[in-house]
């Protein structure tokens, strides 16, 4: 099973007022509540499900990240030679940097504190790499015009102030209502 907020799994049960799924079947899901399906068992509304073919891999089944990585470059609007920085290399990450390794970027950044992330961002199109826990990290960060953030929880320190520089444009991925803080702006 593929857990978060897009799971995919197989009906265990159905309620009583539950038509079109029942048990066995392979679905994907959208959950909306709380922080998701990180567990080994969930319960989505009936309406909320959609069955998946037999030979459909669960992981092809969870197309909601990818709809909101394009809603995410749609509203950041990075236009060719921009400088971006994707902040967190984690799943939502990856994807946003596959989107944007295709805009003729100047570069494309990716950061984050687990260099096998940052190894694997850089497969799939990031130009450089930047970990934050770097003790040169200040002064390797260059201008960037667009950041995106798809870290989905509050920085560990926010008294930690980020150098990006001029204040570039940074929009949150993560789902709205959950807070998730990182300060782009100027240091200061």
């Amino acid at each position: 099973m593929f857990t978060g907020h897009e799971p995919a799994g197989e009906v265990i049960a159905v309620g009583p007022n539950v038509s079109g799924v029942k048990p066995g079947d392979r679905v994907a899901a959208l959950v909306a509540s709380g922080y998701g399906c990180y567990a080994d068992y969930f319960i989505a509304k009936g309406d909320a499900v959609a069955k998946l073919p037999d030979d459909l891999p669960f992981e092809y089944g969870i197309g909601e990240p990818l709809g909101a990585v394009v809603n995410g470059v749609r509203q950041a609007a990075p236009r060719a030679g921009d400088s971006v920085a994707v902040v967190g290399a984690g799943f939502m990450g990856t994807l946003l940097i596959q989107a944007l390794s295709r805009m003729n970027l100047s570069s494309l950044v990716a950061v984050d504190v687990r260099d096998d992330r940052l190894r694997l961002a850089k497969e799939y199109g990031a130009t450089a790499t930047l970990n934050p826990s770097n003790p040169n990290f200040d002064s390797e960060v260059k201008e960037l015009a667009v950041s995106l953030e798809a870290v989905g929880v509050s920085p560990p320190s926010p008294s930690r102030r980020s150098p990006w520089a001029p204040s570039p444009q940074q929009l949150p991925t993560r789902r709205p209502g959950f807070p998730a803080t990182t300060d782009l702006g100027n240091p200061g």
